[in-house]
């Protein structure tokens, strides 16, 4: 396994799973696993520094690159897809899970999800929201596509009532001034591409659960790390199997988010692969064959994203 950690121009190492992995790096070399370490910068890999380096090093040739596992931030790791592979196949193959579709009913959200994929989708809600009078409140708007897109935010309801129309506004930056308009019912393509969901009051605890399958075994749960809120308001146990069983078409290996009420209820929050993925705390010795596994299923991915774009291009050249 080779593996390539995102720093910054100081050395820096920028994730905790990278921080991680370089902990086991001693580990790994007194068991004889064979894992190899390599370091760039987002700019450097941008530049595509880092291939050229990986390849004078002769730590990988030409031919074994795409299997070198990149740990970093979600941009850090499109970065290094679009080095590898171009432009192509980036968008389809590095989507975020957000709620996957088959989680976002209110049993296991505790919450109204809504995916703003079309103008008709829009037209929808607003319908829904209208006869449910849920155009109040407050609510979260997450990019289907771009996991850190600065529009994830919280969203204040500015609601018109008499017409069934509604504004999504944020108050950003330090004056708390500054408003940015996710959505205007004048301007349907600013909430195109949107997951948006109501806002659940009173959590008081988040916790991020890492997630295997190997080979027929069933899923298991192997780590859990409260990253927000109350150390000790645990989610249940029995809730955290129930959304993984009923994530139907689910990675081999992934992170699922799960929050905790102030009345005990647990509700999924997310889901996200691990490669790009934040696996803060998790100290488990397998976690490199984990990350191998996440980034083999994306590469697939890629690969057939890859492969289909060509085949298009190759055919419209034909024709």
């Amino acid at each position: 396994m080779n593996f390539l950690i995102q720093i910054d121009r100081k050395g820096n190492i920028q994730t905790s799973t990278g921080h991680i992995l370089k902990s086991m790096e001693q580990f790994l070399k007194e068991t004889h696993i064979d894992v190899g370490y390599e370091y760039c910068s987002l700019d450097d890999l941008m530049k595509g520094g880092s291939y050229d380096t990986m390849l004078k090093n002769h730590v990988v040739d030409a031919n074994t690159i795409k299997q070198v596992i990149p740990i970093g931030t979600p941009k850090f790791i499109k970065a290094f897809v679009k080095m590898i592979w171009e432009d192509k196949p980036v968008i389809h193959a590095l989507m975020p899970y957000n709620v996957p579709l088959d989680l976002q009913l209110p049993l296991y959200a505790g919450r109204m999800i809504y995916n703003m994929k079309t103008n008709e989708d829009i037209v929808k809600v607003l319908e829904d929201l209208k006869k449910l009078r849920k155009l109040h409140g407050r609510w979260f708007v997450k990019d289907m596509y771009d996991q850190h897109s600065e529009l994830n935010h919280f969203y204040d309801v500015i609601p018109d009532l008499d017409n069934g129309r509604m504004t999504l506004e944020c108050r950003i930056g330090g004056d708390g001034k500054s408003v940015s308009k996710v959505f205007d019912y004048n301007f349907y393509r600013d909430i195109l591409g949107k997951q948006i969901s109501n806002e659940i009051p009173n959590i008081v605890s988040q916790w991020r659960i890492l997630v295997t399958k190997q080979g027929d075994l069933e899923y298991q749960i192997k780590g859990a790390v409260n990253y927000k809120g109350d150390p000790i308001r645990f989610p249940k146990r029995e809730r955290i199997f129930q959304f993984i069983e009923q994530w139907y078409v689910s990675p081999k290996v992934y992170a699922m988010d799960v929050m905790v009420d102030i009345t005990g209820n647990t509700w999924i929050l997310g889901c996200h692969d691990l490669i790009g993925c934040d696996m803060m705390g998790f100290n488990d010795p397998h976690l490199p064959w984990y990350l191998k596994s996440s980034w083999d299923e994306i590469r697939g991915k890629i690969e057939y994203e890859y492969f289909i774009s060509e085949s298009k291009s190759v055919s419209g050249v034909n024709k």
